[in-house]
Order: C-alpha cells, then sequence, then structure tokens
C-alpha cells in the first residue's frame, strides 16, 4: 500500500510539472498537448488511489472492518447501479490479517454479483451467533451454485473466495433462496477473544 502512496504522489508532482508549463507555454497547439497530458494523469492518479484503496484500504487499520465495508458499500452504490442494504448487529473483534481477507472476500462477491449477476440489490449483515461471527450476502441476481461454479474455468475469482476463506479457517454456507443468492461467511469468534484491538 505505502508504494501505491508514493506512486500517486510521484504522478501528482509531475502532474503539477506539467501545469506549470501549460501555464507558461504561449503557442496554442503545444498549450493544448500539455493540457491533455495533465487530464490523462489526473485520471492515471484516481486509478491508482482505487487500485491502492481496493488492495488494501488505509481506514483498515485504523477504524476496523465494519467501517471499512461501510466506506466500500458508499463506494460501491456510487459507482454501480445499484442499492446495498447494510445491517451490523454485532462488534467484530478480528484480526486486521484476517480482517483483510474478509473484506476482499464480500469485495469479490459484491462485484461478482453486480457483474456477473446484474444485481440491482444486495443486502449485507453482519451478527454474532453462538460464538459465531457471520457475514451474510444476499442478491436478487443471477443464482448460481459457488461450489459449482468454482470448478469452472473462469470461476478465478470464485477460487480466491476459497483460498481465503480457508486461509482465515471459516466456513463458507450458501443458504437456498427462492431467487438469486444468499451467502455465509462464518467465523469462529473465540478465536479472538484474546486480542485487544477491539471493533
Amino acid at each position: 500500500f505505502p508504494s501505491h502512496d508514493r506512486e500517486s504522489g510521484d504522478l501528482s508532482a509531475v502532474q503539477n510539472y506539467i501545469t506549470i508549463l501549460a501555464n507558461k507555454e504561449k503557442d496554442s497547439f503545444n498549450k493544448s498537448v500539455f493540457q491533455e497530458v495533465e487530464t490523462a494523469l489526473g485520471s492515471i492518479i484516481e486509478n491508482v488511489q482505487d487500485i491502492s484503496y481496493n488492495l488494501m484500504p488505509p481506514t483498515l487499520e485504523t477504524l476496523g472492518l465494519l467501517s471499512t465495508l461501510r466506506t466500500y458499500f458508499e463506494r460501491a452504490q456510487k459507482w454501480n447501479n445499484v442499492i446495498i442494504n447494510e445491517q451490523y448487529q454485532s462488534e467484530c473483534n478480528v484480526s486486521s490479517s484476517d480482517a483483510y481477507e474478509i473484506y476482499r472476500i464480500v469485495q469479490e462477491f459484491v462485484t461478482n454479483m453486480i457483474k456477473h449477476g446484474n444485481s440491482d440489490y444486495i443486502n449485507f449483515t453482519f451478527y454474532e451467533k453462538e460464538k459465531t461471527y457471520i457475514f451474510e450476502i444476499s442478491d436478487n441476481g443471477a443464482s448460481f451454485d459457488f461450489h459449482k461454479s468454482v470448478k469452472e474455468p473462469y470461476g478465478m475469482r470464485l477460487k480466491n473466495i476459497t483460498s481465503r476463506i480457508k486461509y482465515i479457517n471459516a466456513k463458507l454456507i450458501q443458504l437456498p433462496v427462492e431467487e438469486g443468492n444468499k451467502i455465509q461467511i462464518r467465523l469462529n469468534a473465540d478465536n479472538y477473544a484474546t486480542n485487544s484491538h477491539n471493533r
């Protein structure tokens, strides 16, 4: 993450130089070229910031998993034609490395539901039940069988989810629903009982 931050800063510096050159340039053709480069750099900077945010959101360490998910859902709604309803019924006390994996799992599912399932409504609920953290995602998009889709050649995103689930010793359960999909990620809350970073 810090390297992306640095690259973003370097690009901003280059953009500033281009702006200075554009302002000093008298020739109208050269001036328009500088302005085009300046605009292109602006869009590259935005993309780099988006990539770095998606890789490791800066709020994960400082504000914790649930606040980071809230920010992510806000962004997802802004950039896609989707309504995301959120419910947080408990505190979430997980290690920052596991929080990162959960964040990425949720992100993969939401991206999949929007891009491939054409969902325009997603429901996200987080709660704790019988010493288990449950992250539940449901949608109104095209139904898919997770465990079957993982085996398909194009199921790369889903394979990523499977490896992340294994890494944090979680369970992924797909519940039967009449419309869309309902997925639960279940995590043993006892694993984090001694973790002092309460979120």
